[in-house]
């Protein structure tokens, strides 16, 4: 039974973290849009290399947004298993909020450790990636764009 309770208690927490991760990257994206808009127009960035500047732009958007995905998503199913009185079910038939917490924390240290490998090994790829490939877009002889037509 208890190997039934932590699938129903992860399901309920996985797919608000997909969506909330999902939410939390598209509105730091849209923030960052005005300055790789910058980059195609006055740098001459093409379509791949600005699709490869979001990829390495991802690994700190994601290690920003990961422990606020992880509080909401939990935060979420619980509210959701109260207001439909699931967990007013679960205490009547004798399971503890403590049978509940194995499943939080296996999330939690999950994220934690994803958090953790962002912040030693993926930031700092990403930061030097997105430095090289800026160089390498102001480098390149094919840079013109659209700064050619004021000159």
């Amino acid at each position: 039974m208890r190997i039934t309770l932590h699938k129903y208690i992860f399901n309920e927490i996985w797919p608000t973290f997909i969506t909330v991760l999902m939410v939390f990257i598209f509105l730091v994206m849209s923030t960052k849009m005005l300055e790789l808009s910058e980059w195609v127009i006055n740098h001459g960035a093409r379509l791949t290399q600005v699709l490869m500047l979001i990829f390495y732009l991802l690994p700190d958007i994601i290690l920003f947004a990961l422990p606020v995905t992880t509080l909401m998503a939990v935060f979420v199913a619980f509210l959701r298993l109260s207001s439909s009185n699931e967990i007013l079910a679960m205490k009547s038939s004798g399971i503890s909020l403590f049978q509940m917490l194995p499943t939080v924390l296996l999330v939690s240290l999950v994220s934690f450790m994803v958090a953790t490998f962002l912040g030693i090994v993926g930031s700092p790829w990403g930061n030097r990636s997105l430095k090289d490939l800026g160089f390498q877009i102001l480098q390149s002889g094919d840079n013109l764009g659209l700064n050619i037509l004021f000159d």
